[in-house]
């Protein structure tokens, strides 16, 4: 549990660093939250509502990645 723990944290903290230093990051989860409101409109059922929130957060997911990458190669490659 203790390691469980650790990982939820160290990813939290990765998550608040991505929000403060990345532009993208911050836009995505304004469109995220945008965008659960108007599933919560449009959806007409809970699985429609799953399914448009689920890609907005696998969005979300993609461009953490993504930032992830950009920061391993400027850590490796600072040029």
């Amino acid at each position: 549990m203790k390691r469980i723990l650790a990982a939820f944290f160290n990813s939290m903290r990765g998550f608040a660093r991505a929000f403060r230093t990345e532009t993208a990051v911050r836009q995505e989860i304004v469109a995220l939250a945008a965008g659960s409101f108007l599933a919560i409109v449009i959806a007409r059922s809970l699985l429609q509502f799953v399914l448009l929130t689920g890609v907005l957060l696998l969005l979300l997911a993609v461009e953490i990645l993504n930032t992830a990458i950009e920061k391993l190669c400027d850590h490796v490659m600072p040029d």
